[in-house]
């Protein structure tokens, strides 16, 4: 199975197992929530990671969900990397932690938003699994 593959794999399993605002209680996808994702990548290749996550985390219009799903993904696809010593996900919210990982070395700045974007993609793909709202 390729790491695309991987990913999307468990891109679904966070859609379909845990409680989130992404999918609604009729196992549908809002337009909005679509709309949200495909504008994600965008605004990371516009404005840079951070702060696209600090708008999304800040929008308080369901974005923040999207921004809980990536984290989710890269943790579980790479929990050495993306996950502390007590196991616990990264958060993303403390937006200081994030700045921290992307004014470190260069080539980590890459791979963090290498990485977060292959999870965006994943989460995109998985999504089209779900008919729209």
């Amino acid at each position: 199975m390729t790491k695309r593959e991987q990913l999307i794999k468990k891109a679904f399993e966070y859609l379909s197992t845990h409680k989130n605002n992404i999918v609604n209680k009729d196992e549908k996808i809002p337009s909005t929530t679509k709309g949200y994702i495909a504008s994600l990548g965008g605004s990371i290749v516009q404005a840079g990671l951070q702060q696209t996550v600090i708008f999304f985390e800040d929008s308080g219009e369901g974005r923040e969900d999207i921004i809980k799903a990536i984290v989710w993904i890269l943790a579980e696809h790479k929990p050495h990397r993306y996950k502390d010593s007590t196991n616990k996900d990264m958060d993303f919210s403390q937006v200081n932690r994030l700045g921290k990982h992307l004014t470190t070395i260069t080539w980590h700045r890459r791979q963090l938003t290498n990485d977060f974007v292959e999870a965006a993609v994943a989460l995109k793909m998985a999504m089209r699994l779900y008919p729209s709202d």
